[in-house]
């Protein structure tokens, strides 16, 4: 509030004040240092990837934490998040993609979607193996029973 004051009393210099709106609209830029490791990574220098993978490594790790809420299954997302970002970090564009981070938090995301589904899936195939090992076990339980006629009469 205090600076549209100054803007209208003509106490904020306006050149100033429209670059600062002018780099408010930017899209962020990314570090020269990632831009280099990107480019490295793209022609397979497998130390460029690492390095990226340290400075993202801990970010990813929490967020996959934060839809599993298991370490294991955390540490699974993160290997296939790395492992799927290896694979495509040709597709990587400078002109899309903000930053590498963004780029691979979006891929690790996509990761604790699949990770949910296949488990949906699985608990849905143990289920329909419980449900029917129960029927059998009912089944054999009904075959094991003696008829009427071969049972002992009830003391009475």
């Amino acid at each position: 509030m205090e600076i549209f004051k100054n803007l209208l009393f003509g106490d904020v210099d306006l050149e100033w004040f429209f670059g600062v709106i002018y780099m408010m609209r930017q899209k962020p830029e990314m570090n020269t240092n990632d831009k280099l490791l990107i480019l490295l990574a793209k022609q397979g220098n497998e130390s460029a990837f690492r390095e990226l993978y340290e400075t993202n490594y801990e970010m990813i790790y929490r967020l996959a934490y934060r839809y599993v809420k298991s370490q294991p299954d955390a540490e699974d997302i993160l290997q296939e998040t790395f492992i799927k970002a290896f694979k495509a970090i040709q597709k990587f564009d400078f002109n899309i993609s903000s930053n590498f981070s963004a780029w691979i938090y979006q891929i690790c995301v996509r990761c604790s979607y699949d990770f949910h589904r296949n488990r949906k899936k699985e608990n849905q195939i143990r289920q329909h193996l419980f449900q029917k090992s129960t029927r059998n076990r009912k089944h054999k339980m009904l075959r094991r029973r003696k008829w009427p006629s071969q049972t002992r009469p009830y003391n009475r």
